[in-house]
């Protein structure tokens, strides 16, 4: 192997024992074989970080199998650590319970190099429903579909996209997926504009998109479905089972961490500073993509049980402020209603028109 491989695809690995083998074995048998991949193991519990290891003497000297200090909760610091490790001049981040087709990174290698992006987005990909447990689905269990579920933007031939606005536009119309595996990204473009992934246990690959469109200077949009994405595994952390009040936590937290990452980043950035609207409706659009989540919880908590679970939250780090806390609950109230009466009008709509 070339002591500079073409592409790194890096895989944050937890305990998927059922399809780290899979996910393996769809790059083993890539038609486009300059590679090396970086499995980054965080402290998974059961035999995934064994699997993996088994399949060094297929790869050769070509995986790299590495493990976090502790447990981190989401997939933002494995992907950091792999991308740090990483040697290709293309980056690729799989989830380790998916798959790709056998020319996806031949197909993504040619594309960048030929419009010379700085990050070619998959607009089409096969969604996978696994609820009974299938690891590899026949062809008639793959579904062709645009990520977002939109099909009025979708390029019917590569499209070279060059206008921060313009992209920032299609991140906020969800023209523009966030999910990391839809990206195949130069690694210096990453590097020399400092883009992380956040240490959040959920909604990293959001605020990564952010930060790849707001550097890019050429952007890909290509119509290829190449990822195979298995929907439906229970082992997922936005799926784990939580109480009530752990849940409301949950996405509070993430909502206000997202919110510091965020306005860090957005002031370090003259596009930012000089287009004010954006910072609010990016912001505006963080919070709706976490309390989305929660909505129905809240249908179940009382105004003062919110306020309790938050000020019980929230001590540890900001004290009794509150002034926070009263911000949050008429955050969360405020949207729980706007969620309420969306949903009203949807079921009207439906009573209306019957499908």
């Amino acid at each position: 192997m070339p002591s500079t491989p073409a592409v790194s695809v890096v895989i944050p690995l937890y305990n998927a024992e059922k399809y780290i083998g899979a996910c393996l074995t769809s790059i083993l048998n890539q038609t486009f074989q300059d590679f090396e991949v970086i499995v980054v193991d965080d402290c998974s519990t059961d035999s995934s970080r064994n699997i993996a290891e088994s399949f060094m003497p297929k790869f050769g000297d070509r995986l790299k199998l590495l493990r976090t200090e502790k447990n981190s909760g989401g997939a933002g610091v494995p992907s950091n650590i792999g991308i740090e490790n990483s040697r290709g001049k293309y980056l690729y981040i799989m989830d380790d319970d998916d798959l790709i087709l056998d020319a996806t990174l031949e197909t993504l290698y040619k594309s960048a190099e030929d419009f010379q992006a700085d990050v070619v987005f998959m607009e089409r990909g096969y969604f996978f429903e696994s609820n009974e447990g299938k690891v590899v689905p026949d062809k008639k269990d793959l579904k062709l579909q645009a990520w977002m579920g939109n099909i009025d933007y979708l390029v019917e031939e590569p499209e070279l996209e060059n206008e921060t606005e313009a992209l920032i536009e299609s991140f906020l119309q969800i023209e523009i997926g966030w999910p990391v595996w839809q990206k195949f990204f130069l690694r210096d473009f990453v590097t020399e504009n400092k883009i992380i992934f956040s240490d959040l246990p959920t909604s990293q690959d959001w605020i990564f998109t952010l930060q790849l469109i707001s550097y890019a200077k050429r952007f890909l949009r290509v119509p290829y479905p190449l990822y195979v994405y298995r929907r439906n595994n229970s082992d997922s952390v936005c799926r784990t089972a939580r109480s009530k009040e752990d849940e409301l936590i949950f996405w509070i937290k993430t909502h206000l961490e997202g919110v510091k990452f965020l306005t860090n980043f957005f002031s370090t950035q003259n596009f930012f500073a000089a287009n004010m609207r954006y910072q609010q409706q990016l912001l505006e659009m963080w919070e709706k993509t976490n309390y989305k989540n929660v909505m129905k919880l809240m249908a179940e908590v009382t105004p003062d049980e919110m306020y309790n679970i938050l000020k019980n939250a929230l001590a540890e780090k900001f004290g009794d402020n509150a002034s926070l806390i009263a911000y949050l609950c008429t955050s969360v109230t405020s949207y729980k209603f706007k969620w309420t009466v969306e949903k009203f009008k949807n079921e009207i709509m439906e009573q209306n028109h019957p499908t």
